[in-house]
């Protein structure tokens, strides 16, 4: 990406995104605080189906003469199709860095990892075995006893996946 010059003096980059969509970052003329612009430039009116028609396609561009034909009521003045540009301030920009930098580091925006999720899954999974061995041994011996060492097993299991 280069950076550019608007005709007004601020500085701007374009780029296409994974749709083809033409975007662009540009410092914002705000007076009232630092902010920037950031999204696709000419958005197009789209209409989504969740059951598809005639094609497997969700979604339908519509033409600004439906959209017109929709809204006839109101005055051509009033009449806006999309802002499809973010307006963010650099608060909003630097709580969004740290997340942005979590996926060019990792393709994940969670701070926690499938590999972490998946890590604890397997922890339960194993805790499971042990209960279903306790439940089983159980059922030989005397069942009142059974039940308090039964019990008590489960919970120290319990314990022990939890504080991992």
């Amino acid at each position: 990406m280069k950076v550019k010059t608007t005709a007004r003096g601020f500085a701007y980059y374009e780029f296409v995104d994974d749709n083809g969509q033409k975007c662009s970052l540009q410092k914002s003329s705000s007076a009232l605080e630092d902010k920037i612009w950031l999204g696709i430039d000419d958005a197009k009116i789209m209409e989504f189906y969740p059951c598809p028609r005639e094609t497997d396609e969700l979604w339908f561009e519509i033409s600004k003469e439906e959209v017109e034909t929709k809204l006839k009521h109101r005055p051509q003045n009033e009449i806006h199709y999309t802002n499809q540009r973010m307006h963010l301030t650099v608060k909003q920009v630097k709580e969004l860095l740290p997340i942005l930098q979590r996926f060019v580091e990792t393709g994940e925006i969670s701070e926690v990892k499938m590999s972490e999720i998946d890590e604890q899954l397997h922890r339960y999974e194993q805790a499971l075995e042990k209960i279903e061995e306790i439940v089983k041994n159980a059922t030989k011996i005397h069942h009142s006893i059974a039940t308090n060492i039964s019990a008590n097993a489960i919970l120290d299991i319990i314990n022990e996946v939890n504080s991992k």
